[in-house]
């Protein structure tokens, strides 16, 4: 038996002796759900009653096991419905991860937004909010505004990976403040080394510097840690070709394409595996951007 199986068991005798435990209820339907069994999940979740003090908790937990069945309108409606009735923060905030992940970002702006708004309101910090609110900004077009969320985030709390990888990443692809933005993805990798999209990050900025054998070294690293991601495969793959290593890149654009990659890169990829990359553009930023090695 593995340990969810157990731990399965635990939680359905806690409901035998006590079946007002909701607590119970909603670790038990977090348990289905982590172990692939989200209809059961779903059926243990929606027995949590409207006046429990668990209620937004379980409303969270039975959209995103919804979601992952595949029934988006059902989960989002879920949320709403919680939200409305709770006015629970931590559901707003799931709310607009939901949007966001389903890619309605016009909505997903709009529930973060009012989280921030709350937030500031009352007085409380939380880079979490920012920074959610700042991504959402980022798919919308508003870098501007983005980038003040960011460094918002990274006032509250200069020690989140994710924050000072999104920053210094987004940066670096703009070509704006160059040294800031490897130094902030530097940081990400030393506060989460194995993260393989964080290392991707560093990797991927030397690559766009035409810093190829930095490039590879990292990109390489990435892929270790997470070998199924078909973008971080296809990173590599046109490292190696900058590099000269045009049989690995082949191999590692053919990989990337069994890893069931986003519709909108597959086209990208099979270009790639047929005539290969073209010569670079002349980059300023490679040829003048004083970056540093990490140390």
């Amino acid at each position: 038996e593995t340990e969810d199986d157990i731990a399965s068991v635990y939680f359905n005798l806690a409901l035998m002796l006590d079946p007002e435990l909701d607590i119970a209820r909603t670790m038990l339907g977090s348990t289905l759900d982590y172990s692939d069994r989200g209809e059961e999940a779903v059926e243990i979740l929606r027995q949590v009653s409207e006046t429990s003090p668990f209620y937004a908790t379980s409303r969270g937990q039975l959209a995103w096991a919804l979601l992952r069945l595949g029934q988006e309108d059902e989960a989002l409606e879920v949320a709403r419905d919680g939200q409305a009735k709770t006015g629970d923060r931590d559901l707003t905030i799931q709310l607009g991860d939901l949007y966001r992940t389903v890619g309605k970002f016009d909505e997903a702006y709009r529930w973060f937004d009012s989280v921030v708004t709350s937030d500031e309101a009352e007085g409380r910090e939380d880079w979490r909010s920012y920074y959610a609110r700042a991504v959402t900004l980022h798919e919308l077009g508003d870098w501007e505004g983005a980038e003040r969320d960011l460094l918002r985030a990274v006032e509250i709390d200069d020690g989140q990976p994710q924050v000072l990888n999104y920053l210094g990443y987004s940066w670096v692809d703009r070509g704006e403040n160059l040294q800031k933005g490897f130094d902030l993805i530097q940081e990400a990798v030393r506060l989460s080394p194995n993260s393989g999209y964080i290392v991707d990050s560093l990797g991927w900025a030397y690559y766009m510097l035409g810093q190829y054998p930095q490039a590879v070294l990292y990109l390489e690293r990435a892929v270790e840690l997470s070998p199924d991601d078909p973008t971080l495969n296809d990173h590599l793959g046109d490292a190696y070709w900058r590099a000269g290593r045009e049989l690995e890149a082949r191999f590692q654009w053919r990989h990337a394409l069994a890893l069931d990659p986003d519709e909108a890169d597959i086209a990208g990829i099979e270009a790639k595996l047929a005539s290969g990359l073209k010569a670079p553009e002349p980059s300023v930023m490679a040829g003048e951007s004083g970056v540093t090695e990490p140390s």
